[in-house]
Parts: C-alpha cells; sequence; structure tokens
C-alpha cells in the first residue's frame, strides 16, 4: 500500500509540476511518511528502491508522451457526488482527468500498481465498481467534461526480482459505461444506503 500510494503522489506530481525529480522527491517523502507503517528496514529500503524505479521507467515510457498527448484538467482532485434522492454523498478522488489535444476525448486515469498479476489488475479496473462511479461521478459533478471513459493504467513490476527490466505499464481496454449502467449504479447506492 505505501508503495501504491507513493506512485500515485508522484504521478500527480509529475502531471502538474512536468518534472521527474519533483516527481520522485514528492513519493519519497509520501514514505518517508508511512515509515512506521512497513515491517521492516528491508521492506522500506525495497519500497524506495521500487517507487523511484517504477516512477523513472514510467516517465520515460509513458509520462512524458502523456504530456503530448493529453491536457491534465485536474489531477487527485475530490468530487462529493449527492445521490439523489437521500441525504448520503460519496466521496471521490480519480487519479486524472485528462483531455485528449487531438480528439478532444476526456479520460478518466486509473492508477494501478501490481506485483503479482497486470491481467487481473486490469480485469479488477475493468469490471469493478470504481470506474463505473468515477463515470457517475465525475459525469454528475463536471458535466461540462462528459468523460468519455476510463483509462487503466498498470503500473507492474513482479514482486519476486528487483530486475528493472521486468517492470511493465499497461493501458488496458477502456472501460466504458453508458448513462443506463452509471444510473444502475446510482440506484444500486440508493438501495445500499
Amino acid at each position: 500500500l505505501v508503495l501504491g500510494g507513493a506512485f500515485h503522489e508522484g504521478k500527480a506530481t509529475f502531471y502538474l509540476k512536468k518534472k521527474e525529480k519533483e516527481a520522485v522527491k514528492v513519493a519519497l517523502e509520501y514514505c518517508e511518511e508511512c515509515k512506521s507503517q512497513v515491517e521492516s528496514k528491508e521492506v522500506y529500503e525495497d519500497i524506495l528502491y521500487r517507487v523511484e524505479n517504477l516512477l523513472h521507467y514510467w516517465i520515460e515510457r509513458v509520462g512524458k508522451n502523456d504530456l503530448v498527448q493529453y491536457k491534465a484538467v485536474e489531477v487527485e482532485q475530490e468530487l462529493i457526488v449527492p445521490i439523489e434522492g437521500t441525504d448520503f454523498k460519496m466521496t471521490m478522488r480519480p487519479d486524472a482527468i485528462l483531455k485528449d489535444k487531438g480528439s478532444e476525448l476526456v479520460l478518466i486515469l486509473e492508477t494501478k500498481t501490481s506485483g503479482f498479476s497486470h491481467r487481473l489488475t486490469s480485469e479488477a479496473v475493468y469490471y469493478g465498481d470504481q470506474a463505473t462511479a468515477y463515470l457517475w461521478g465525475t459525469r454528475k459533478m463536471r458535466p461540462k467534461l462528459n468523460p468519455y471513459a476510463v483509462m487503466p493504467d498498470v503500473a507492474y513490476w513482479n514482486k519476486t526480482t528487483r530486475d528493472v527490466n521486468n517492470i511493465q505499464f499497461i493501458r488496458s481496454d477502456l472501460v466504458f459505461r453508458n448513462e443506463y449502467q452509471t444510473e444502475m449504479f446510482e440506484n444500486a447506492m440508493k438501495q445500499l444506503f
């Protein structure tokens, strides 16, 4: 969890500041804040090594291209979404909302880290409620953006190796949810609450 949180913070910083040095600094500071949650010095040092390398290679292979292709509309902005017909609200924080500079399509980026299986991680985003919630909430609270889909962004590095050649970044199929599906999601939330 510390590694995933640090990677998220580093990516967000890169989208906002556009500098690798700043992104890595913020990610490592996050690790330092969470140090007491880590079970041993060896595990903590491994997290630092992985965070710094994952961020570096993500920036080189994906992040720099994203800055060319997309405009970051919002990064880690909290949305508080009222659930119609109730007094309840759902809070969410999409990792990034990106607008394609060519097509003008708006995508919600969902970042995941995995040391086990990038396929299972991508499938969890594709079939999960989080993508549905992000599309529902963003469409409701940012109607002018009208997001097209959620784009899974999986950073995979097998936890059994420290070899940086094992790092992969996978952007699997876009996750689409139509108006009917997001209405059904909201109705399910009403019933749950």
